[in-house]
């Protein structure tokens, strides 16, 4: 089950489904931001990460509300989709009934947060996400944003994030992919599987999960290196299956 830690109250709290096995997932957009920011962007990347956490992981069926402008949401259409953002269902102008809520924060810090205009209310989780300061983003493949705004907590601030680091590691894991593809399969090792699980449910950590896949060399046997990293990939969709056409 995906646990998460609640940024307001600071406690562990399980994502519970309803009897449909239905999650209503919410992201709350920094209040007046009409122009679809990077820290919108980034907040729906989080809620991205979830759904498919509880869609690929746990068989839930996830509807996704935004709260935020609805044009902004319709004129980044297809920016979003290049980051691989699956399309939200609603979009609304004010909070409704969650099990989960991700929302933007001016600041996240110990025992409480600083949300960007936005009011939410009842019990469920909120997961906070931090700014995004700085990124350069002139020119790279969206894939590579995508990861080098996964590669930041999601409660720290963006500062500076390299988006070339990101695209040199992005082209790393595309040749494991390649050459992974070219050994008998095998099943992911259940060490690797269960570190990945983890990296899931343990509060939504996808610098970790990206660590996994900085890892998938010391996978053994060879043939199971393929499979961790596209089962990765299912969570994290960073195209990795791209390599499996070099060389």
């Amino acid at each position: 089950m995906l646990t998460v830690t609640d940024d307001r109250s600071g406690a562990a709290v399980p994502v519970k489904s309803r009897p449909s096995r239905l999650v209503r997932l919410t992201a709350v957009l920094p209040s007046g931001d009409d122009g679809m920011s990077w820290h919108a962007v980034r907040v729906l990347l989080v809620a991205d990460l979830a759904r498919r956490v509880l869609e690929g992981l746990h068989g839930n069926q996830v509807r996704t509300t935004v709260i935020g402008s609805a044009e902004a949401l319709a004129s980044a259409g297809e920016r979003l989709r290049e980051l691989w953002i699956i399309p939200t269902d609603e979009v609304r102008a004010e909070p409704a009934g969650a099990e989960l809520v991700v929302a933007a924060a001016d600041e996240v810090r110990p025992g409480g947060l600083d949300l960007c205009g936005a009011e939410i209310g009842g019990d469920q989780p909120v997961l906070a996400v931090a700014p995004v300061a700085e990124l350069d983003v002139d020119g790279a493949e969206p894939t590579a944003v995508r990861l080098a705004l996964l590669g930041v907590a999601r409660r720290e601030p963006v500062v500076g994030a390299s988006v070339a680091d990101a695209t040199r590691r992005l082209g790393r894991w595309r040749a494991e992919v390649a050459a992974a593809a070219r050994q008998p399969s095998a099943p992911i090792p259940a060490s690797a599987m269960a570190g990945i699980r983890a990296a899931c449910d343990d509060d939504l950590d996808a610098v970790a999960l990206l660590r996994a896949l900085d890892e998938v060399a010391e996978v053994n046997p060879a043939g199971a290196r393929l499979e961790t990293l596209l089962y990765v990939d299912r969570i994290v969709a960073l195209d990795l299956a791209r390599g499996l056409t070099a060389g």
